[in-house]
């Protein structure tokens, strides 16, 4: 969905707009009373208020397979423990150190819930790792970004902590009931792994596309990077 928001940050922006400034619908700098407006703490000393889109996952994910489906795609689950077991191209969930042996690969770990406030219509995000998003139905609070930690289990200190970041920017929050928690590894790396690489697979060189790395950018990223990955499957195939 389109809606309106801000990056709040503790620390200056440069003098420069960011490159995406003439992207988004409506960009602009924030002055001092509206940083003071949006986080009460005074801590933020700079923003951005800009126009964006807020994609969920949870529908836009199932509404991709149904656009794949109808034009004569087909899906498959299972587990793959080799890499053998695939065809030509590779962008599986994050847990592939055991099959490409990519030792730069470490989870980052992140915590969020979901509050029913339908009176926040405008996403805040600050630096820090904080940030109020409004969702079709609910609004979502985070976050953490823990690196290397394997923990699926929701803590009552990450839980506290991203609830008090957040009543301090908001603090009718206070009042919103949480409907639900989360928590889930990211596929961290120090960059996308995006290339090419011919396998020797079954004494077969056989080429395999490799997409993966995006920590917590996949959606942002998706579509730039599947474009850059059809291209280099069309590559390999010759077509």
């Amino acid at each position: 969905m389109l809606t309106g928001g801000y990056d709040l940050s503790s620390v200056k922006f440069p003098e420069e707009d960011p490159l995406w400034a003439d992207i988004v619908p409506t960009f602009r700098r924030l002055g001092k009373a509206e940083l003071l407006a949006y986080d009460p703490s005074g801590k933020s000393i700079d923003g951005y208020g800009f126009t964006t889109i807020i994609t969920e996952g949870r529908l836009y994910l199932p509404w991709l397979m149904k656009q794949i489906q109808a034009l004569g795609g087909t899906f498959e689950r299972r587990r793959i423990s080799s890499l053998s077991e695939l065809k030509d191209y590779d962008a599986i969930a994050w847990r592939r150190q055991s099959l490409v042996q990519d030792k730069s690969m470490y989870p980052v770990r992140g915590h969020v819930l979901r509050v029913r406030a339908p009176w926040v219509r405008h996403y805040i995000n600050r630096d820090g790792g904080t940030y109020i998003i409004p969702n079709t139905d609910t609004v979502v609070l985070g976050g953490i970004t823990q690196k290397g930690n394997w923990s699926l289990e929701p803590t009552e200190e990450d839980r506290r902590g991203i609830l008090e970041r957040c009543y301090e920017i908001l603090p009718s929050l206070r009042k919103a009931p949480i409907l639900r928690e989360w928590v889930g590894l990211r596929p961290g790396r120090p960059d996308i792994c995006l290339e090419r690489e011919d396998a020797q697979l079954d004494g077969k060189s056989v080429p395999v596309i490799h997409n993966y790395g995006h920590g917590g950018s996949g959606l942002t990223l998706g579509w730039g990077c599947a474009t850059d990955a059809v291209a280099l499957v069309r590559k390999a195939l010759a077509l």
